[in-house]
């Protein structure tokens, strides 16, 4: 397996910061965005650990200058970590995305609710609310 595959790892936080930069610029999107990324990352999990077993343990090219830098292995215990995290990531992100549904920092300005008056059930003509 060539050694760049061992970079795969390094493509979920390039894509959360996308989701940063987006967050800054417009806030309508980041929810979508967030859900891309998270997705994405799984999919990277998934695809190196298929590498993996296809073609055993590798290590990364080093990424630095004068031996000092950041290489990642792949072996059995870091993909089964970052199938873990991903996977948590997107299942933290499906929730947050309903968590946060109608808050004017993540999806934008929120139009405002109009109230309707109640129906009644018999003849569905207007009644006066009552109340409880």
């Amino acid at each position: 397996m060539p050694p760049a595959v061992a970079l795969l790892p390094f493509v979920p936080p390039l894509a959360l910061a996308a989701v940063w930069l987006l967050a800054r610029s417009e806030p309508g999107g980041v929810l979508r965005a967030a859900n891309a990324a998270s997705l994405a990352a799984l999919a990277v999990a998934v695809v190196a650990a298929i590498a993996l077993a296809a073609f055993g343990p590798v290590t990364s090219p080093l990424l630095g200058a004068a031996g000092i830098g950041l290489s990642v292995r792949l072996d059995a215990l870091s993909m089964v970590m970052l199938t873990l995290v991903a996977l948590v990531g997107v299942i933290v992100v499906r929730y947050s995305r309903h968590y946060l549904d109608g808050d004017s920092r993540i999806t934008g300005p929120v139009r405002p609710q109009t109230a309707r008056p109640a129906r009644s059930a018999r003849n569905g003509a207007n009644m006066p609310a009552t109340p409880v």
